[in-house]
């Protein structure tokens, strides 16, 4: 008998332990399910959706961080949080346990998307969310990242203070050490190398979003730097960060680019100075040498390896520093390679003597680190050899809002005055700026129909305001009914060497089609399809930003400045426009202009 009642609570206490086990594996959250798939890893399974399978591999490292991934493919890149059931579990779910879940969109299996995008064979794409709980809608952001040699992107969406990082592993943990990792998403691309020899990350998985738990819903860009760092250690020796090695006072302060001084940007594989340590580290030489004033500057500094809108974040009194100074240098050192520049040497022309891609700098409104690092950058550029070696190529500087006057008061350069080898543009002029024509529909609408509104919307807007351009508002229009990826060999041989032609182009850096134009002005400096392009951000004006329940048609302006016997013309555009339109521009202007070789003359 009590050989029976012992059985019976052996039964029992197995049955709820199976039950445990069984709560922790399955969570579900309305329509959205979350299963422990064996041998396959996570499965996210949402009605009306794929499913999208992720290794354990990728789950060790997830558990190791307290860490929610999710990953989908959506038909659609706009719709409404209260028709998509995977959106509505995701904002339940966001609202309830304030967790930051956000989708990433699988270009890969979705070509509608990728030729409604026209970027072709472009398949270095990654996609990011913006989400706004106090609206009904979400909207994307798209950013391109580059697969250029040498050079790797840490790209930064403004708004919803998520952070993406494409990189190696190694960098990725040196960048990891120095924030706040609560606030961290990234993606892992595999058309982006790894340099790595290590399997921590598997290969075969196309993007992995990483989510931190932690509610950002009432996190501003403002006071983001103040929050406290707080240093996970690993329980996984093989992420185990490393505080001994990576000497941090030696990173802030002289640091160009290298771990302790003769990396030189690269990872070869070697992992002894990389945080990531492996199942024989000894985890004694680990240990916290850093106070909690250090470990906030450790944050701000991460900021400064951003790519785009450098330092928005970092407080104005640390500009002063050394170690930033030495920072900045490292930034161009480490993601302009081989283009190195040196802002102490007053030979930068030599860098930039035969390049086709001379410089790239972006400026904003309010990153006052611009200010500073411009400084020693225009030294270089009011050299007087520097424009006489160089005077048959732009060099340029663009500069938005309250910096153009900087700018103007520095080079002495009068106000709206071009010279053949520079070129500076007043934002705050009002023609720069043109209100967009809006587009209202819903997530059920075909491609078929948002092409035909967009279509309609240019016709509006053209009709408007550009009354010469004729012939290519209806090349536009035409490419638009019957979309086709560009094929650029086609032109490569035509318009290879466009050192005559200078692009500004202004766009808004948080704009839907914005962001398209800048992948496509991108592609033309990979593809040697232009040898200056000029960017500029307009991060104040755009009506997108302001009204997230209306889909924006958005117009930007483009300036082609371009020469014929040694006398600069420009002219305007008003478009949509991408690599394509782009193209058809030179090619209608070079008509109406009677250019028959614009390399020539």
């Amino acid at each position: 008998m009590s050989k029976c009642r012992t059985l019976l609570q052996l039964i029992i206490f197995l049955s709820l332990l199976l039950s445990i086990l069984a709560k922790k594996k399955k969570a579900t959250v309305d329509n959205l399910t979350f299963s422990k798939d064996p041998g396959l890893g996570f499965s996210f399974n949402a009605k009306g959706s794929n499913i999208i399978r992720i290794t354990d591999q990728t789950i060790a490292l997830v558990n190791d961080f307290n860490l929610t991934v999710l990953r989908f493919s959506i038909p659609y890149c706009y719709f409404s949080l209260q028709t998509d059931p995977v959106m509505k579990a995701l904002t339940k779910e966001y609202q309830n346990n304030k967790n930051v879940l956000i989708a990433d969109i699988d270009l890969h299996s979705n070509p509608v998307l990728r030729q409604s995008l026209q970027i072709g064979n472009y398949p270095e794409m990654v996609i990011s969310t913006n989400m706004d709980l106090k609206t009904e809608h979400m909207y994307y952001k798209y950013h391109y990242s580059l697969n250029l040699p040498g050079v790797k992107r840490i790209m930064r969406n403004i708004q919803s203070n998520i952070f993406q990082f494409i990189g190696s592993r190694k960098e990725l943990v040196r960048l990891w050490k120095k924030m706040d990792t609560r606030y961290l998403l990234i993606y892992y691309d595999p058309n982006l190398p790894f340099n790595s020899t290590s399997d921590d990350i598997p290969q075969n998985i196309r993007s992995i979003g990483i989510f931190f738990k932690q509610d950002v819903s009432s996190v501003s860009i403002n006071n983001l730097k103040d929050l406290p760092l707080k240093k996970k250690k690993s329980s996984n020796p093989r992420f185990q960060f490393n505080d001994h090695d990576d000497n941090d006072d030696n990173d802030n302060e002289n640091d160009n680019g290298n771990d302790n001084g003769n990396d030189n940007g690269n990872d070869n594989g070697h992992q002894e100075n990389s945080a990531i340590r492996h199942h024989n580290l000894n985890q004694n030489n680990t240990k916290e040498e850093e106070s909690e004033e250090e470990e906030k500057n450790k944050v701000r500094l991460f900021f400064i390896h951003r790519y785009d809108n450098i330092l928005k974040e970092l407080p104005i009194k640390k500009f002063e520093k050394v170690k930033t100074v030495s920072s900045a240098k490292k930034i161009f050192e480490k993601y302009y390679k081989p283009k190195i520049i040196e802002l102490s040497d007053s030979t930068i022309y030599k860098h930039f003597q035969n390049d086709s891609l001379i410089f790239l700098i972006f400026l904003d409104t309010d990153d006052h680190y611009t200010y500073f690092l411009t400084e020693k950058l225009l030294i270089e550029l009011n050299n007087e050899e520097f424009f006489k070696t160089n005077n048959d190529l732009f060099k340029f500087v663009i500069a938005t809002r309250d910096l153009f006057h900087y700018f103007e008061n520095y080079l002495k350069i009068p106000k709206n005055e071009q010279y053949p080898t520079f070129t500076l543009i007043d934002m705050n002029q009002e023609q720069f700026f043109t209100p967009p024509s809006f587009i209202q529909f819903n997530s059920t609408m075909d491609r078929s129909e948002l092409v035909r509104l967009r279509i309609n919307s240019l016709k509006r807007f053209a009709k408007s305001i550009i009354t010469k351009n004729e012939l290519f508002i209806q090349k536009q229009l035409k490419k638009y009914q019957n979309p086709n990826f560009f094929d650029f060999a086609k032109w490569k041989d035509k318009y290879l060497n466009l050192n005559k032609y200078l692009l500004v182009l202004f766009w808004n850096h948080s704009c839907i089609f914005c962001s398209q134009i800048r992948a496509s002005f991108d592609y033309l400096i990979t593809q040697n399809l232009a040898n200056t392009i000029v960017k500029s951000f307009d991060l104040d004006n755009c009506v997108f930003e302001k009204s997230l329940n209306n889909f924006i048609d958005y117009l930007p302006k483009v300036v082609l400045y371009y020469k014929i016997d040694g006398i600069e013309h420009s002219v305007e555009y008003f478009g949509e426009t991408d690599v394509c339109s782009i193209i058809h521009f030179l090619d209608y202007y070079q008509t109406q202009n009677n250019i028959t070789n614009p390399i020539k003359n």
